[in-house]
């Protein structure tokens, strides 16, 4: 199974030893990465991005093995600040043509305007507003396509934002764990 996969499926009760070591290819001014960064890492999975003047900023691109991509989490810091949008693997989401898994736009860190999930099927799973990290409206759908109670939606988007939580760690961890060599010698 390979690496990212396995921080996708995020077993919140497994401990686990950490991130596995990537082969890292930066760019660096000063001692600090500045520039490009790819990080290769086992059965060809790969994070792409850039940091500047020692933080990330811009897209971080997240594929397993070469050319899947599964993730993108644009950066002002350590924190998304953009659209963030997540893709389910091919095996999840089979019916599903584009394989999206969720789309949200961020803001220092939180949710911060329009946010949607889908149903591996391709149908809309969810469809939510957030200002400044907090729910303000929206609905969702069962995997049947009925509308879920409020109260029920509410709960999806608590039990989603806790699930983007820690893959936003997980994958996050993966950039803290192998930055570019930036000694200088």
């Amino acid at each position: 199974m390979r690496i990212l996969l396995g921080l996708l499926l995020l077993c919140a009760s497994c401990a686990s030893p950490g991130p596995p070591e990537y082969e890292v290819e930066g760019e660096c001014r000063e001692g600090r990465p500045h520039g490009r960064y790819v990080a290769r890492g086992p059965g060809g999975d790969r994070v792409e991005g850039r940091f500047c003047d020692g933080v990330r900023c811009g897209v971080f691109t997240f594929y397993s093995g070469p050319d899947l991509k599964l993730a993108e989490f644009p950066y002002r810091g350590r924190l998304p600040e953009g659209t963030v949008q997540v893709w389910y693997l091919p095996y999840m989401a089979p019916k599903s043509p584009h394989r999206r898994k969720f789309k949200g736009a961020y803001g220092r860190g939180k949710p911060h305007g329009e946010s949607r999930t889908w149903w591996p099927t391709g149908e809309v799973r969810s469809a939510f507003v957030y200002r400044h990290g907090e729910l303000s409206g929206g609905s969702a759908w069962s995997a049947e396509g009925k509308e879920l109670e409020w109260s029920e939606a509410i709960a999806l988007a608590d039990r989603d934002g806790a699930t983007r939580a820690r893959l936003f760690q997980a994958l996050g961890s993966i950039v803290t764990a192998n930055p570019p060599d930036c000694e200088e010698r």
